[in-house]
């Protein structure tokens, strides 16, 4: 019986030292709810640890303590500006700035808060924002700014992008240039923030409130553009053609590259431009006088017209942008919108004065008759000047306000003026347009008009032109067909010193014609050769005795 009292006891010893634990473990538990209970609360009227409002701290502190902090803070606050000249101070009352009373907009804030998440704002910044804190007058902030040194120095140097510069046969890099033009947006806003926030200084210098270059010398693309522009330099850019040599200059073609504001090779439309339009002046021949060799006599200026070469002027600037961009040695003729020759050998010839017209091919009088041309008594002189047959056309109706006339061979060459037959025309040639001129047109004989349609092809150019001195000195066309036919003869027949009194004969004959005749002579140069041969006999003779 003894020993199962003793083993009892034990038993119920064991057990109430367990009784006492759980209570001791419950009242620790107990405890720490209690204290996280108590904090939870704390914090529900009290911003959380390491909390900040508008970036001043609220740790622990209730709205009116928040509140009161703002206030203390906001009159203490003088925002320091830090210029290259200097560092200067705005103070809170030379820009409004004020606290306004936002307890209330606090305890919103704070509601928004969770008490009972506490453990967690132990470990990282809560930070709140609130919409209405602090308040400063914008006038006067603009006001305060103006008066800054480096803001109202008069001598502002803007800043300059490093850029590609052409001098001495090439281009190099020009620096960079740092102004001290303050930018007062980016300035402005920048303080704005700061005295809300109560934050600064702000730098100048450190928050590029200058405005800066955007484009440096180290820039690569720069240095890039710099070589590719450099090799484009030597590009040997020749015009060659019909009356054409012409090479661009270095300096010239260094003015139609350039580079932009990312440093990227641009081309100068403008610098291209004027020079195309300086070869076009240079080149062109149409709407210019034309000087020909009248088959009156000596030299006539044609006035200008329609006729002649013109330059494809945006054509060829696209074309030399195009070629630049290629980069490789260039030899060509310009791009024509129109062309023509420069000293063209076929065309045809009307002397107003004279009335009358030729056919010039390849040099030569092919065809001629006598006219009549426009009443220029009456205001309807045919047009001086350099032009071209448009056309061809049979059989068409010339209208006129007063008039509707048809012909058999139309060939116009300017403004409704052409070359026609005029069966009407009871007489060509002589002073007869002044009587009975046309409305501008060339009026032909029908026959010669028959013949210069099968004969002139379009395109073919008309020089049209005043000679004064040859008024009523129609060339005397049977006299100059025999001399021509005496001359033909001469060749056929050698020549000795038996033929001097025949050569003699035909140089008279040939010197008293009226310079409008010797014209027709086509064969003259056949009657010198015979002379240079018949002086050879004669000096060989003399010689000889």
């Amino acid at each position: 019986m003894t020993e199962t009292n003793e083993m009892t006891g034990q038993v119920k010893s064991k057990k109430g030292r367990g009784k006492i634990g759980l209570i001791i473990v419950g009242i620790v538990i107990a405890a720490i709810l209690a204290v996280y209970l108590g904090i939870s609360l704390y914090y529900e009227n009290h911003f959380f640890y390491k909390s900040t409002v508008n970036g001043i701290s609220s740790s622990n502190a209730t709205p009116e303590e928040v509140m009161k902090k703002v206030a203390k803070k906001t009159d203490g606050f003088s925002l320091e500006v830090k210029e290259r000249s200097g560092t200067e101070v705005i103070k809170p009352d030379e820009v409004g700035l004020k606290t306004e009373d936002n307890k209330k907009g606090f305890e919103k804030l704070l509601k928004k808060q969770n008490g009972f998440a506490w453990i967690g704002s132990l470990r990282k910044t809560t930070a709140y924002e609130s919409k209405v804190l602090i308040t400063y007058d914008a006038d006067k902030l603009n006001s305060r700014l103006q008066t800054l040194k480096d803001v109202s120095n008069p001598n502002i140097t803007e800043s300059q992008d490093a850029k590609l510069v052409y001098q001495d046969g090439s281009y190099y890099i020009q620096p960079e240039v740092y102004g001290n033009h303050v930018d007062m947006d980016k300035l402005t806003k920048l303080a704005g923030e700061a005295l809300i926030n109560l934050s600064g200084p702000i730098d100048l210098e450190k928050s590029q409130c200058y405005y800066m270059p955007t484009l440096t010398k180290d820039d690569e693309t720069l240095q890039k553009s710099a070589a590719n522009l450099n090799q484009k330099l030597q590009i040997n850019y020749t015009f060659s053609g019909d009356g054409v040599n012409e090479t661009i200059p270095k300096e010239t073609m260094a003015g139609f590259m350039t580079t932009d504001d990312k440093g990227e090779i641009v081309y100068n439309d403008d610098a291209i431009r004027a020079f195309v339009k300086q070869m076009a002046s240079k080149y062109n021949t149409a709407g210019k006088p034309i000087t020909i060799k009248s088959s009156w006599g000596g030299n006539v200026t044609v006035p200008g017209g329609s006729y002649g070469i013109k330059i494809d002027q945006s054509k060829e600037a696209a074309q030399i942008k195009s070629d630049l961009e290629a980069g490789k040695d260039v030899t060509r003729d310009f791009n024509y919108s129109q062309k023509a020759e420069r000293n063209p050998s076929t065309y045809l010839e009307v002397n107003i004065t004279a009335q009358h017209v030729y056919y010039i091919k390849n040099g030569q009088q092919a065809l001629s008759s006598d006219v009549v041309t426009g009443n220029v008594t009456k205001g309807r002189g045919t047009d001086p000047g350099a032009w071209y047959i448009q056309s061809k056309q049979r059989n068409a109706v010339l209208h006129g306000a007063d008039y509707e006339t048809p012909v058999a061979y139309w060939m116009p060459f300017h403004n409704g003026e052409g070359f026609h037959d005029a069966t009407w025309q009871p007489s060509f040639g002589g002073t007869y347009y002044l009587i009975r001129g046309s409305h501008g047109c060339v009026n032909l004989p029908k026959s010669f008009a028959a013949t210069l349609y099968a004969t002139v092809p379009a395109g073919t150019p008309v020089f049209v032109y005043n000679m004064p001195g040859t008024e009523n000195n129609a060339p005397n066309t049977k006299d100059a067909e025999s001399l021509k036919q005496d001359i033909a003869n001469l060749a056929s027949t050698p020549i000795t010193a038996a033929s001097e009194s025949t050569i003699a004969a035909l140089e008279k004959r040939y010197s008293k014609m009226a310079p409008q005749a010797k014209a027709l002579v086509t064969n003259y140069s056949v009657l010198q050769d015979a002379r240079a041969k018949l002086d050879a006999i004669k000096a060989q003779t003399a010689s000889a005795t």
